[in-house]
């Protein structure tokens, strides 16, 4: 049987010796997100409607775990995205501090 996840795509993290930060796109070829979920995709246990179809062994922690992670390495982390087309997700990270 197939597996009814998209293929991974490899994607490449340029590092700015300059400026410190890393700037990444993960670009992923999957069904897309709708505009009204983007906002809550990084919400922990949020998952999308669709997420049973796709993934139903899921929690709906990964993405809130990144941005968490991200966010301690004094980045950021958001999305584009088309319906039926993909979505790339973008994040850039700098120098990382330890748990609070």
């Amino acid at each position: 049987m197939a597996s009814p996840h998209p293929p991974i795509t490899p994607f490449t993290i340029k590092y700015n010796v300059e400026s410190g930060v890393i700037p990444a796109a993960l670009p992923l070829n999957g069904i897309g997100i709708t505009p009204e979920y983007q906002k809550d995709i990084f919400r922990l246990f949020k998952r999308l409607p669709t997420s049973q179809k796709y993934n139903p062994s899921g929690t709906g922690a990964g993405l809130a775990l990144v941005k968490k992670l991200v966010g301690r390495c004094n980045g950021r982390i958001w999305l584009e995205s088309e319906p039926d087309k993909g979505t790339t997700f973008y994040f850039t990270a700098g120098k990382c501090t330890g748990p609070s």
